[in-house]
């Protein structure tokens, strides 16, 4: 996963509005009430302590999922599914959701209940992504990260990611209010309107497709609902983003060298400059180049340089945060 940022503003889509409420959207007592379990594969709500080289994400007790089964009449949504505190074993890995459905399956299950549309059916689940996440501490927004699953019968089933985490971490002595990304591809969508279609016969769901045609469909926003402040122990901020985000440009260990400097927040172009540009200062500050050189030569000489590139170019701001967002 490659992590290039830009940073950017974003208005609020009216994607958001096509989320229901979270209520069941079927009759009460048209199904049986059942009880499933949901165990964890690789996903679910909330990060744990880490566990070695792993870090567990855990149940929490206000979950709730959307389930439908085949056996249901055509044309009916599927039902919300909640669990308790009580319900909730294995130090979080495992729940048990109790709601009214048919005691027959095939059945599929997405987390959470509030982003599913009332068109989904047991053979594509349609739900909403969206372009503005909540922060919370040490974790990610669990109204982002979209789970799924498919079973044939039976009453446990386990749930498995549909997006993947972009870790940031910061320092310094900042307050930040939010953090805005963007893949440097234009074409690619971060957020929009899901479609995740489920095989019957094998179990199993596919690749998430994303339409989107709002502008900035390639950004994210994180808003902390309390500005965090930094200190000099780095501070995580997690981001859930689909598969493939930020696959052009800057991985982890990727070497820049800069050849020029610019400040990325001073605009005086009102006064005739060039957007930051320092009135009485160069446009550029420009890097000698014999140690540009040097650094590259140095760089490709190292281990890394057999599985990670070196980009030349102009550096215009720092990783992560827009002065524009801090206190």
């Amino acid at each position: 996963m490659k992590n290039q940022f830009l940073l950017a503003g974003l208005l609020l889509s009216a994607l958001v509005g096509c989320t229901k409420e979270q209520e069941p959207q079927v009759p009460a007592g048209r199904y049986p009430a059942i009880t499933l379990t949901a165990t964890i594969s690789d996903s679910k709500t909330s990060l744990g302590e880490s566990e070695g080289t792993t870090t567990p994400v855990l149940w929490n007790a206000d979950d709730q999922l959307w389930v439908r089964s085949a056996a249901q009449e055509a044309g009916t949504p599927g039902n919300l599914f909640s669990t308790s505190e009580s319900a909730i074993t294995n130090g979080g890995k495992q729940a048990s959701f109790t709601g009214e459905a048919p005691t027959d399956g095939p059945y599929v299950a997405l987390y959470p209940y509030s982003v599913v549309s009332n068109s989904s059916t047991n053979t594509e689940i349609v739900f909403v992504l969206k372009n503005e996440q909540k922060y919370v501490p040490g974790s990610f927004d669990p109204a982002s990260n979209v789970t799924a699953a498919a079973w044939a019968s039976g009453t446990v089933f386990s749930m498995s990611n549909l997006f993947g985490l972009l870790h940031i971490k910061l320092t310094g002595t900042s307050k930040v209010k939010k953090l805005v990304i963007s893949d440097n591809n234009p074409q690619f969508k971060l957020w929009g309107n899901c479609r995740l279609a489920v095989n019957q016969d094998s179990s199993t769901v596919g690749d998430v497709q994303i339409s989107n045609t709002e502008t900035g469909a390639n950004t994210l926003t994180l808003t902390c609902p309390e500005a965090v402040t930094l200190s000099e122990e780095a501070t995580s901020f997690y981001f859930v983003v689909p598969a493939g985000a930020f696959a052009k440009g800057l991985g982890v260990f990727d070497f820049v060298v800069s050849t020029a400097a610019v400040y990325h927040d001073f605009d005086t172009t009102a006064f005739g400059y060039k957007k930051g540009q320092v009135p009485g200062m160069p446009e550029l500050f420009n890097a000698d180049e014999k140690l540009a050189d040097a650094a590259v030569a140095a760089f490709e000489r190292t281990e890394f340089a057999k599985q990670h590139k070196v980009v030349k170019g102009i550096v215009a701001r720092e990783l992560g945060v827009s002065p524009a967002e801090l206190e």
